[in-house]
């Protein structure tokens, strides 16, 4: 199997993960919306794009990675919690090994590692808790 088959046989192609893809990204922008404003104020805003690309490629990657929009999340909650923590915990490791690098401002820091964890799994867990349990998608 070719990388794109390897892709996309981890993908369910449906509006179902459209929607979810949607979702996700929109709570990780918001995650940063809300960084920028509290640490810079309404100046800080035209860094969300430097903040944010890290942490949503490491999303994009891991979320693949882990399967989170295959069709089986839909088969158990369980495995939508555990997949959906997955795919964070590892976006949060990329995102962090690329604020370390000289290309991206920022830098690695335990103490961002430990908030981003909470703070994005108290964002996405809940939104895929919710998608699966009231059939949002």
């Amino acid at each position: 199997m070719d990388a794109v088959g390897a892709v996309t046989s981890r993908v369910d192609r449906s509006p179902t993960t459209a929607i979810l893809a949607a979702g996700d990204i929109a709570l990780i922008l918001l995650f940063f919306v809300l960084g920028e404003l509290q640490h810079g104020g309404v100046a800080a805003l035209p860094g969300l794009p430097y903040a944010a690309a890290p942490f949503l490629f490491g999303w994009v990657v891991s979320s693949l990675v882990v399967g989170v929009y295959g069709a089986p999340w839909r088969q158990a909650l369980h495995d939508a919690v555990i997949r959906t923590a997955g795919a964070w915990t590892g976006a949060v490791a990329i995102g962090q090994l690329l604020r370390d690098t000289p290309y991206l401002p920022g830098n690695a820091s335990s103490a961002f590692v430990l908030v981003s964890l909470v703070v994005g799994m108290a964002l996405l867990v809940p939104w895929r808790v919710a998608a699966f349990r009231f059939d949002l998608v």
